[in-house]
């Protein structure tokens, strides 16, 4: 762009209506880096009254100390011949501090082509941008956090069944025994380790509403996922709760797509804690997984049926790890309709049957027929 270098020139009328009607800053700024002029938008944007309150006055005084290296090797690079773009942080007269996303290109003279003698400058407000930016950026990692903390506390959660279901179990066993045997004097000491082991229960219970409740407040983000490694990650981390109920996991998935788009985070919790009550109903026996993809309540759907068979256990025995087990189930539930899912359960002669439903898109590359929900 050529330019009358003259100071009080003339120039092109239509660039003067621009220069004064423009609602972004835009300002003319020599080689040593002070400022010849200003639009009124631009004295707006730092406080100034009047164009002579900064006129001659080095612009690096109105720039953030740490952008004042940037600044001087934009201003080079202008007067270089090329345009750059720069965005820095700005002081005004008044102290307040803006964030400015800048252009910036050179003004030829128009007798010696190829001079540089001054840079023009339109330059915005971008400080609502940036906050905005900056609100965005926390909240992805509050999200990250709160994901990370409702996993956490799930997997502790199941972690802490295992001896707690040892723990109840002998109990019971030891005061259906006293009170068959006649040895009264051992109620009240195991009284006193059913009542700590119900305040453990308690404890649990609380600790996974507080995982639930951060998984609420999490926004559900859909990501790519293998469900056979989501399958197996999900049994890995219940295996002590398996291996309390002597219980084994045998996963069909052959029939079902491979990659999966959806909620994994939650889906994995969900999984989690629907195997963690599958075990209460298997035990010396198996739970069956396998996965099937459907099209329910308006949206397609990740299929998965938990079988659990095992043994009928003892009265005394069997209310213990009901109520463990109705613990995570609850969890499992709730976790599922947070997913906009559903998780349903039905009595077997043997065992149990789970079925198991949430949002899901099937992301395989081999073609797969959907059934109908």
């Amino acid at each position: 762009m050529s330019f009358d270098s003259q100071e009080g020139g003339s120039q092109d009328g239509r660039f003067k209506a621009v220069f004064a009607c423009a609602p972004e800053c835009i300002k003319r700024i020599g080689a040593d880096g002070r400022l010849i002029d200003m639009n009124p938008a631009g004295l707006r944007m730092i406080d100034a009254a009047r164009l002579e309150d900064v006129r001659g006055h080095d612009l690096l005084d109105l720039v953030d100390p740490q952008y004042h290296r940037a600044f001087r090797e934009a201003l080079a690079s202008v007067f270089q011949g090329k345009s750059v773009q720069l965005q820095f942080e700005a002081v005004g007269l008044k102290g307040r501090r803006l964030w400015m996303d800048q252009s910036a290109a050179p003004l030829f003279d128009r007798n010696e082509p190829g001079k540089v003698v001054e840079m023009i400058a339109v330059t915005r407000d971008i400080t609502a941008l940036r906050a905005v930016e900056g609100e965005l950026v926390r909240a992805k990692v509050a999200e990250e956090v709160a994901r990370s903390k409702a996993l956490f506390f799930s997997s502790i959660g199941n972690d802490l069944k295992t001896p707690l279901n040892q723990i109840v179990g002998y109990g019971e066993l030891l005061k259906e025994t006293a009170l068959e045997q006649g040895r009264h004097d051992e109620l009240a000491d195991i009284g006193r380790l059913l009542e700590a082991a119900g305040r453990l229960v308690s404890l649990i219970n609380q600790m996974l509403a507080v995982s639930l409740e951060e998984a609420r407040r999490a926004a559900s983000g859909a990501a790519a996922f293998d469900l056979a490694e989501l399958v197996d990650d999900a049994a890995a981390a219940v295996k002590p709760v398996l291996r309390a109920a002597a219980a084994e996991v045998v996963v069909e998935l052959s029939e079902a797509p491979q990659l999966w788009t959806g909620d994994a985070d939650k889906l994995d919790q969900c999984l989690r804690s629907a195997l963690s009550a599958a075990a209460e109903f298997a035990v010396k026996g198996a739970i069956t997984i396998n996965a099937l993809a459907v099209f329910g309540q308006g949206c397609p759907q990740l299929q998965l049926e938990i079988v659990a068979r095992g043994e009928r256990l003892e009265p005394f025995r069997a209310r213990a790890r009901h109520e463990l087990g109705l613990s995570a189930l609850k969890l499992a539930r709730d976790t599922a309709r947070l997913m906009g899912g559903e998780l349903k359960i039905s009595a077997e002669p043997d065992g149990a049957r789970l079925l198991l439903r949430v949002p899901a898109r099937t992301a395989s590359a081999e073609p797969f027929e959907a059934s109908a929900a």
